[in-house]
């Protein structure tokens, strides 16, 4: 996924940050993501830049390729 990243980054000329918010505030399943903002305004600025990027489904479909689900160990 990192390569698909920064080859739809430097295609859209937008930072990687943009693109992975971009895709995560379309993806309802992620509940819970790791951003590394310090501060409140770092974290509002950040998402509302993500909002003005509109991803296609190709490039979601791009951008996912890589991922292999694998199952949930430990639960019985």
């Amino acid at each position: 996924m990192i390569a698909e990243v920064d080859r739809l980054a430097k295609t859209r000329n937008l930072p990687h940050a943009r693109i992975a918010l971009a895709w995560l505030l379309r993806n309802d399943a992620v509940t819970a993501p790791i951003v590394g903002a310090t501060k409140m305004d770092h974290l509002e600025t950040a998402v509302a830049a993500a909002l003005g990027v509109q991803l296609s489904e190709k490039e979601v479909t791009a951008l996912e390729a890589p991922y292999v689900a694998h199952p949930i160990a430990g639960f019985t």
